[in-house]
């Protein structure tokens, strides 16, 4: 299994999935991190809405340049490229489809 980012509604059938990590890799890297930072918006199983998109990118923002020093210096690099690109798309990917009032990641 993977953690996605994707349209579920009608007016979000035009907006690409996005792949975020694997499910394994997600609960070793990302997960800890998002919990370690204490961020509400994004993480596995939660609805992405796009009048929170700010607080969305920010979050990311916060995860590709969090220092977490429980993680492993090759888990921190990959989370940080990981969050990083994930930013960068999300943002390009959700103003391509502005029709799309929310997306779901899972």
């Amino acid at each position: 299994m993977s953690v996605e980012i994707y349209g579920v509604d009608p007016e979000a059938g035009d907006f690409p999935a996005i792949a975020v990590a694997g499910e394994a890799s997600f609960n070793a890297l990302w997960q800890p991190a998002i919990d370690a930072l204490g961020l509400r918006y994004i993480g596995n199983m939660r609805w992405l809405r796009r009048a929170d998109l700010p607080e969305i990118l920010e979050e990311l923002r916060r995860l590709a340049e969090a220092p977490l020093p429980a993680l492993p210096a090759a888990g921190r690099e990959r989370l940080r490229r990981g969050a990083a690109g994930l930013r960068r798309e999300l943002a390009e990917r959700w103003e391509e489809c502005p029709q799309a009032a929310r997306l779901w990641m899972g």
